[in-house]
């Protein structure tokens, strides 16, 4: 899911340059109609397909690959798979 970190980026920052995961075009299409955008057109824009904020700070590589998944944020990902206190 990450294709690469871009080395050039300023000094003392990290950017994931993050591939989306292929699905069939009419699902994609459901879930744009559904969120306003796809998960792919969020990932390839470096936005949350939910909240529709950037989407550039994870807590580990999993959260990275949900995203490439799901085009969710960490923090709509904490909402949406975290349980309840």
């Amino acid at each position: 899911m990450i294709s690469r970190i871009d080395d050039d980026a300023p000094q003392g920052k990290r950017i994931l340059v993050v591939e989306p995961v292929e699905r069939h075009p009419e699902l994609e299409a459901f879930l744009e109609a559904l969120n306003g955008i796809s998960p792919k057109q969020a990932v390839q824009t470096g936005i949350c397909a939910v909240c529709k904020k950037e989407a550039n700070e994870f807590t580990d590589a999993l959260s990275v690959t949900e995203y490439a998944i799901s085009g969710l944020c960490q923090k709509c990902q904490d909402e949406v798979f975290n349980e309840p206190e």
